[in-house]
């Protein structure tokens, strides 16, 4: 997946090549450029490390991104310069402003999201559009633990797979984490940890 940019008024081209989230950064390719020097400004998010790194045609880049921050990179670009944007991810969590124990797990800015089965709802009943019982079937969302501000002691990777996590909540059960954009039954995105 990528895009491409075409600034015509600057003589401004560029390639991005990406699987982000999957491969947790970006590569930039200029495929056009003025022979002038011109900066080039790389978004470094908030949600990434301090190990996000730039390497510009093979060789990393003496530089310290700022999560939360542009680099800025200022140069004569040419046709085909290469830019590898490395943004190591890390869990994280989002704590509801007026109940700090109501929180979100995220993986960089992916949003995970628990899975739980389908319980007593039917096929027919979840691709209805006029039927309301679904709300007279409330899941039951486990209480988390909190084991402490590192959160990958426990919310842990699943050996083979990519963004899909586990843990083990208050009461035992096993809850399955993976990206809410890949939630297709019942899933809850909000934990009460305590």
């Amino acid at each position: 997946m990528g895009s491409e940019l075409n600034w015509g008024t600057q003589g401004v081209r560029l390639r991005q090549e990406t699987e982000f989230p999957i491969t947790p950064g970006t590569t930039l390719i200029i495929t056009a450029a003025p022979a002038s020097r011109w900066t080039l400004k790389l978004r470094i998010p908030s949600w990434t490390t301090r190990q996000a790194k730039v390497v510009l045609n093979g060789r990393q880049l003496e530089t310290d991104p700022e999560p939360g921050s542009y680099l800025s990179l200022t140069r004569a670009w040419k046709s085909e310069d290469k830019i590898e944007l490395h943004l190591p991810m890390q869990l994280r969590r989002e704590r509801l402003m007026d109940d700090e124990a109501m929180q979100a797990l995220l993986y960089g800015p992916v949003v995970l999201a628990g899975q739980f089965p389908m319980g007593e709802l039917s096929f027919d009943l979840l691709h209805s559009n006029e039927d309301p019982r679904v709300k007279d079937v409330p899941i039951s969302v486990p209480t988390l633990v909190d084991r402490g501000e590192n959160l990958s002691q426990w919310v842990i990777p699943i050996e083979g797979k990519k963004l899909e996590f586990d843990l083990t909540a208050k009461n035992g059960e096993k809850v399955h984490l993976k990206p809410l954009n890949q939630s297709w039954q019942r899933f809850a995105v909000y934990f009460q940890v305590s």
